[in-house]
């Protein structure tokens, strides 16, 4: 095989829940295989998978029949067992980005540490010993503060505002601590929670990164999130940002920066803080893609799902131009939606020009769940926002185990 060949590789993904399923229209672009391995044998990139396996992500075996079946193995969730991919790598197995980064990014607050140990701005924080009997004040803290679960956490789960003396006292209790607030086998149960100062959070943005095989980065134009006031769940994303180009380019720095010291293969989604002084302040980071950068399907030449894919399998990175302004929203489940999902206003929200509509095909409904989303382009941001809030307005998704709704 001559040096610029390609051989069109097998992807193995651990996970195979909506972010598989939309790296699949990728794949065939590409001519990759995907080889989707998840826990539910209806996951939503089952069906659509060149082969689908079904199994824990945390089982060795399970995650060595992955690797055997695949050329390459990356991630759509954190979830799985880094320590039987760390022993599968030392083996020969390649795996974009390594068991090594991903075991940093799947404590919180290792991936704080290095990424302050670099310089680089992230928010004042400190290892709680004991997540149910700490006093926030003894370390340091003022309320209000930020409790975190250093694993596991996702979508506004193991994340708890201390807005006074109360709030601690209720978590030192246990009344309050989430289910999810829990350490993997392999650590302590007692060291798995951290705090962080409380922000003056201006607004917040997520920089999608690319880092291919040579150590050559790519960001796409800063993205702007805004968060659902009761949920704590991304709801809406804005492309491009109406930020000064000084403002933009530091966002910019500050993410591609962190993307080099964790010296990771594939799509990294860095999400940052833009306080009320103008600093930016790095939150956290996926490596993977992520549901801010959804709407760079319709809204640039080579979306996030494309340019993962692209990096860990040793193409070149494609643009990141921006083609039309977009704004997204996400379907999330009825407040009492439960059963078999199913859409109400589908219909007319696609009469609206430049929306479209992405459904995520999960078998089940729950309150809160994202169940989809939808993207509105327009020659205009403002005229994106109106299409898109129009479009949310008239769309729902409700369960066929709930009670009619008037």
């Amino acid at each position: 095989m001559r040096s610029n060949d390609f051989q069109f590789p097998r992807v193995g993904v651990i996970g195979g829940g909506q972010l598989a399923r939309m790296m699949l229209p990728a794949a065939r672009r590409l001519g990759v295989r995907l080889v989707v391995l998840d826990p539910a044998e209806d996951a939503p990139a089952a069906a659509g998978a060149d082969l689908f396996l079904q199994g824990d992500l945390y089982d060795e075996k399970v995650l060595r029949r992955l690797a055997e079946a695949a050329d390459i193995l990356t991630f759509e969730i954190e979830h799985t067992s880094t320590e039987a991919l760390a022993v599968l790598e030392a083996e020969g197995t390649v795996i974009r980005p390594s068991a090594t980064v991903l075991r940093c990014i799947q404590d919180k607050l290792t991936q704080k540490q290095l990424l302050s140990d670099a310089g680089l701005p992230v928010p004042r924080f400190a290892a709680i010993p004991d997540p149910l009997r700490f006093d926030p004040t003894a370390q340091g803290f003022a309320y209000p503060c930020v409790w975190k679960a250093r694993f596991g956490g996702y979508d506004g789960r193991g994340v708890r505002v201390l807005r006074n003396a109360c709030d601690g006292e209720a978590l030192r209790a246990g009344s309050s601590v989430p289910a999810d607030a829990v350490a993997p086998a392999t650590a302590s149960v007692t060291a798995s929670a951290m705090i962080e100062e409380a922000v003056d959070i201006e607004a917040e943005f997520a920089v999608l990164v690319a880092r291919d095989l040579t150590g050559e980065v790519l960001s796409y134009p800063p993205l702007r999130m805004r968060f659902h006031d009761e949920a704590n769940v991304l709801d809406v994303v804005e492309l491009p940002s109406e930020l000064d180009p000084t403002e933009l380019n530091e966002l910019c720095r500050v993410a591609e920066e962190a993307v080099r010291v964790l010296n990771g293969v594939g799509l990294f989604a860095v999400e940052l803080f833009l306080t009320s002084g103008g600093s930016v302040l790095i939150n956290e980071i996926a490596p993977r893609p992520h549901n801010s950068g959804h709407l760079t399907i319709e809204a640039c030449y080579t979306d996030q799902f494309e340019q993962h894919l692209r990096a860990v399998c040793g193409l070149p990175l494609g643009s990141v131009t921006v083609k039309a302004p977009a704004v997204m929203c996400n379907l999330l489940g009825h407040e009492t939606a439960v059963g078999t999902p199913y859409l109400s206003g589908a219909q007319d929200a696609l009469r609206i020009p430049g929306v479209n509509l992405h459904w995520y095909g999960k078998s089940e409904v729950r309150p809160g769940r994202k169940m989809g989303h939808i993207t509105a382009v327009a020659p205009e941001l403002d005229d994106a926002r109106e299409r898109c809030r129009a479009a949310e307005a008239l769309v729902k998704v409700y369960g066929s185990a709930q009670e009619d709704i008037a």
